[in-house]
């Protein structure tokens, strides 16, 4: 036998094209036969193959075949030959592994024997990745498989391009829909899922929701420094208008309360069980929470001519306070354009003490409305004396009259 190098292909029949050189044992084998050595069958099975397609086989390295069809394929090597089987070229939309007891492999080796077992090679098409949407009712949702971007429009079931089985894939949501939020659901994250392609591809479910948000209407404020927080969020209002918080899945219970006032203002929900909070659940439509501010005020009494302590002024939330010297007295503030009283409750002795009117009379109590920098309301004190006067002669109808400094008194008897 020559050792020429010459190379020869022939086709085999069952579709196998067999590429072997002439002087050599086996493709891929030893340079000499030894014919002391026998040969023996090394059987291939080969399985879902389609029409047309080819799977290109190796043998440690070298090209032992390019299998055109379904069956059975042999080919010959001495016995205790190493060989170690690979396959250098998959066909086109399909892949194709050895199957062997630990599971698919992409190689098979062993050591050529008398008995040699049936090597079984399966080939599958390639997969795509299904999705399958519900709950969608706006454009702009985009998903990706880590290679390509798959943008959808509506409910329906939809695929990534095939991929080889076996590609690992990391699906993430890429965009959202407008006035929507959609998650994977039935995996372990509602964000992405993690897996790679199998023969059986279970469509991966994503479900969307509406979202809305939650409107504030604000009046009657005239300074800055209100917010408002739902737990979640604040929102910071610098004056009246329309606010909303951030999106949120219909449904979701909210319990809004004032985080921070501003100054000199009382900001309370109004149509609610609590002025303070207001609680409830998103809807589709959610109608705005009111607010409603008003601007608080409070007033001043100057107290003058006071000498002596027990004087005592309330107003008309009840709040008393004592004036012990002359001094400016602060009440508590009140909304502005709220009609006020003050009253004294209590005087002290050997004093009397009023508000003025418009004719210099002191009164007892006054009334006003609250506005914006009112000026300190005047509280006078003014001693009391005792004026004793005996009278004797006098004709009925007649009038007497007593003068005690510029003071004058007139009895009419």
């Amino acid at each position: 036998m020559s050792n020429s190098s010459t190379a020869k292909i022939w086709k085999a029949p069952c579709g196998l094209l067999l590429v072997c050189v002439l002087g050599l044992s086996a493709c891929g084998g030893a340079s000499t036969k030894n014919s002391n050595v026998a040969d023996v069958a090394l059987t291939l099975n080969l399985t879902g193959l389609k029409a047309g397609n080819a799977v290109k086989l190796n043998d440690s390295g070298n090209t032992l075949a390019v299998v055109t069809a379904d069956g059975a394929h042999t080919f010959k090597m001495p016995v205790g030959r190493e060989y170690s089987l690979s396959i250098a070229a998959q066909p086109v939309g399909q892949y194709c592994e050895f199957v062997t007891t630990k599971g698919a492999q992409n190689t098979f080796g062993g050591t050529a024997q008398i008995a040699m077992p049936v090597i079984k090679v399966a080939c599958v098409n390639d997969q795509s990745l299904p999705v399958k949407v519900s709950g969608l009712s706006a454009a702009g949702l985009s998903l990706s498989d880590g290679k390509s971007a798959l943008t959808i429009e509506r409910d329906g079931d939809y695929a990534f391009p095939l991929r080889r089985v076996g590609t690992p894939y990391t699906l993430s949501i890429v965009s959202q829909p407008i006035k929507q939020q959609c998650e994977f659901i039935e995996t372990s994250s509602s964000t992405s899922v993690v897996g790679e392609i199998g023969v059986l591809m279970p469509a991966v479910k994503v479900a969307c929701v509406d979202l809305r948000s939650l409107p504030v209407k604000v009046s009657g404020l005239s300074a800055a420094g209100l917010s408002l927080s739902d737990k979640t969020d604040n929102l910071k209002i610098e004056r009246d208008g329309d606010y909303a918080f951030p999106l949120r899945k219909v449904g979701t219970a909210y319990d809004l309360s004032i985080a921070s006032l501003p100054p000199k203002h009382r900001c309370v929900f109004a149509g609610t069980d609590s002025v303070t909070r207001a609680a409830g659940a998103i809807s589709a439509i959610t109608p705005p929470i009111t607010m409603t501010c008003t601007r608080l005020e409070g007033f001043q009494v100057a107290a003058q001519g006071l000498v002596r302590t027990g004087l005592v002024v309330a107003d008309n939330l009840g709040n008393e306070v004592p004036m012990r010297v002359d001094e400016y007295y602060a009440f508590p503030e009140q909304a502005v354009g709220v009609e006020y009283t003050l009253t004294i409750r209590a005087t002290p002795s050997g004093q009397r003490c009023g508000f003025a009117n418009t004719s210099a009379q002191l009164q007892s109590s006054t009334t006003g409305r609250l506005g914006t920098s009112m000026a300190a309301i005047i509280l006078t004190c003014r001693q009391t004396v005792a004026i004793s006067a005996s009278v004797a002669n006098l004709n009925a109808g007649g009038r007497m009259v007593l003068k005690h400094t510029s003071t004058e008194q007139s009895l009419a008897f």
